[in-house]
């Protein structure tokens, strides 16, 4: 490095510093998700909403339950989903008009593998009550 090399850089650079370079925009739409492998599953379409707040499907034995006693459908969504948002969602994607939203912050669990440790991911589980009669079913 000589010693007029200064003069040569712009003014307010850093040295040994780089510039920061531009990030091209991301789109929250989600692509069509399409099963090719199996041909008696019906191509659905995930509607923007759903897919910006995350709005995805728990069939676990308790949501089962909670399905067939209370025609209530368990949801995991995006952890700054609110109620109005996960109604709508539901709304856009199954064409079914939610009666009540009720949400919940599920905890991170530490989990260990030998002796590393760690969390899981905290998550938001949304329960959404359909109206009598209607329902949605999530077997492929």
């Amino acid at each position: 490095m000589s010693v007029l090399s200064f003069l040569k850089r712009e003014p307010g650079s850093v040295p040994g510093k780089k510039k920061p370079t531009k990030k091209s925009p991301v789109s929250l739409a989600k692509p069509k998700m399409k099963l090719a492998d199996k041909p008696d599953v019906v191509d659905r379409e995930v509607s923007v909403l759903a897919g910006k707040i995350g709005l995805v499907a728990l069939v676990t034995e308790k949501g089962v339950d909670a399905q067939s006693d209370t025609n209530t459908v368990v949801f995991r969504v995006s952890c700054d989903a609110n109620k109005n948002q996960i109604a709508a969602a539901v709304l856009e994607q199954y064409k079914i008009e939610p009666v009540m939203v009720r949400t919940m912050n599920m905890p991170a669990k530490n989990r260990r593998r030998g002796a590393t440790s760690g969390q899981t991911n905290y998550w938001k589980k949304a329960y959404v009550k359909l109206p009598a009669g209607k329902t949605i079913d999530f077997t492929v």
